[in-house]
């Protein structure tokens, strides 16, 4: 329900006066700490929070000591706060400089963060395979149609259009940068013809994660702009 100023009238003012209220003595948590999802790890040997639902938490209790929010977060899920780190999505770092910025501060505090990164099997990087693949014998971006319309188009699926927002180019941008890192190691474990085509696909790829920090950056200020 939208509410509207019209609706902030002094009969409603007064009825608000007259319900009860609670207090923190209630025990009354918006976002109960316990449903902020901590995961072990066996092969990192810790526990993990995830950095999302943290925030959620943080921001619907008005917690802003961090420390006091992850004690809290242990205290509930019965977790021991000397094993500690966080986990949180690449794609949505990218998307949401709120939670960009967190992860920062909670870096600067030396608790360890890890990335959960674009699946291989999402649309974003099964169509980002694809325009590489029917792109291969071109050299650049501005060459490769398969690899712009990536980039500057909604990526369409038997589902129907996939709406190009913050969050989708974020996916994409993430679904590209796990691209990179895997063709560096192809490039860095080839030699002679081979080396050269890996480092050619390389290229492009970065092509195609600058383009898209761009469009990242437009979407955010509300700018739209097409692939001509």
């Amino acid at each position: 329900m939208v509410i509207k100023e019209s609706q902030f009238t002094e009969s409603a003012l007064t009825l608000l006066d007259q319900l009860n209220t609670l207090t923190e003595e209630d025990h009354i948590d918006v976002y109960p700490a316990s449903m902020v999802p901590i995961v072990h790890v066996e092969r990192l040997g810790q526990d993990l929070i995830r950095l999302e639902s943290f925030m959620q938490y943080s921001q619907a209790n008005g917690i802003i000591d961090g420390g006091r929010a992850i004690a809290k977060v242990c205290e509930a899920c019965e977790c021991p706060l000397d094993n500690i780190g966080f986990m949180v999505s690449e794609a949505n770092l990218y998307a949401d400089d709120d939670l960009m910025e967190t992860m920062v501060q909670i870096c600067e505090a030396n608790f360890p963060v890890h990335l959960i990164a674009e699946s291989d099997d999402s649309i974003y990087s099964v169509k980002l395979r694809e325009a590489m693949v029917m792109d291969e014998p071109y050299d650049k971006l501005e060459e490769c149609e398969n690899l712009s319309n990536y980039v500057f188009t909604a990526i369409v699926t038997e589902a129907g259009m996939v709406e190009d927002t913050k969050n989708t180019i974020a996916k994409k941008l993430a679904a590209v940068r796990k691209a990179i890192s895997a063709q560096v190691s192809k490039v860095n474990s080839s030699s002679g013809s081979a080396k050269v085509f890996a480092s050619n696909q390389l290229k492009k790829l970065k092509s195609v994660a600058q383009a898209l920090k761009q469009r990242l950056v437009d979407a955010k200020n509300g700018v739209t702009k097409k692939f001509n």
